[in-house]
């Protein structure tokens, strides 16, 4: 079955631009491999629509059940949104900061 075609470069939603591609089982038996593949039109639909000389990073995290991808991307978010901020203030800028607490929850939780 074929993936619906792209949306009109007008409306707003959200673009999948890595796509992962599951492969075969591998000789181990229970791990598959995998790799990713790059949806170049919907990356073209959403580069279009950035201005000339507008610098733009894209961060993609992937990794297994609870293994900090959440924590990470929060962690850069605050850091963004929050750069104007001196020394290490953006740290708690929001509240809490995010490096202090229970840094052991979930390694138990490592699996599905």
């Amino acid at each position: 079955m074929d993936p619906p075609p792209p949306p009109p470069p007008d409306l707003q939603c959200p673009l999948q631009i890595i796509k992962l591609i599951e492969g075969e089982e591998t000789d181990e038996g229970d791990e598959k491999h995998y790799s990713f593949q790059l949806e170049e039109d919907n990356l073209d639909l959403i580069l279009r629509k950035i201005p000339d000389g507008m610098k733009v990073s894209v961060v993609s995290v992937v990794g297994n059940f609870r293994t900090g991808k959440s924590f990470l991307l929060t962690f850069m978010l605050r850091f963004l949104r929050n750069r104007h901020c001196e020394g290490n203030d953006w740290q708690t800028a929001e509240g809490e900061c995010l490096l202090e607490g229970n840094q052991n929850a979930g390694i138990e939780g490592n699996g599905e």
